[in-house]
């Protein structure tokens, strides 16, 4: 999108630090090196503005902004943008997508705005045993009443069905070394997320490439997948 020229609006809790500490090291990768944070802004989860971050960011030519911060602070950070009339890409994380919340904060949502989220939005050829798993968790919602579940319901889901796996394999007086150990060897196992292989030595089972970027629509009520994996 000619986008070079980014910056950090992070909430100063324990997940916004992270989440800058996370961005600042990603930057690092030679993929993004035509990237440049020109400001690095942040606010406190309990303010009720942020007019002053977004004015001074405003001033650096930032043609992206990276708000990493979740719940009603991100509304803060929706609203502000609105007020600032600042016209470039909002990007923020998963913990942010909730329909009830893009409703909430959809009169401020600006015109370009992303969510990296979870491998279960990816769209396109699938292994079948991923579309099976997927459907699975699907059945498992519905028949719990939920009909058209979002993101939390299947952050929750593979690592409660990898942990059934390991203790139908191991019994429940398995102890924590051993399941770790346990663990550490699944491979090929099918999820609604895609396949886990946690030989990979990173402790996720997933390559974090496996994600994908979707946007809120407004008129649909609902996340569009806007980007291949990775």
């Amino acid at each position: 999108k000619g986008v070079h020229k980014l910056a950090l609006l992070t909430s100063t809790d324990a997940s916004g630090q992270d989440g800058e500490s996370v961005a600042l090291e990603n930057l690092k990768l030679p993929e993004f090196r035509s990237l440049q944070v020109v400001a690095n802004e942040h606010f406190a989860v309990g303010d009720l503005t942020v007019t002053a971050q977004l004015t001074r960011i405003k001033a650096s030519g930032a043609q992206a902004i990276d708000a990493w911060t979740t719940g009603s602070p991100f509304g803060t950070v929706a609203r502000g943008i609105s007020e600032a009339a600042w016209d470039g890409i909002l990007m923020t994380n998963a913990g942010n997508q909730s329909r009830a919340q893009m409703e909430q904060y959809s009169a401020y949502l600006p015109r370009q705005f992303m969510i990296c989220t979870s491998p279960v939005y990816a769209i396109g050829q699938l292994p079948a045993a991923v579309r099976l798993a997927r459907a699975t968790w699907l059945d498992a919602l519905h028949q719990s009443g939920i009909g058209d579940p979002d993101l939390p319901y299947n952050v929750a889901w593979d690592p409660a069905m990898l942990i059934v796996k390991v203790l139908r394999e191991q019994g429940t007086d398995v102890s924590a070394q051993q399941f770790r150990d346990a663990l550490l060897k699944i491979h090929g196992y099918a999820g609604a997320n895609g396949l886990y292989d946690y030989r990979r030595g990173d402790q996720r089972g997933i390559d974090p490439r496996a994600s994908v970027v979707v946007t809120w629509d407004k008129a649909k009520h609902d996340f569009v997948t806007i980007s291949k994996p990775g």
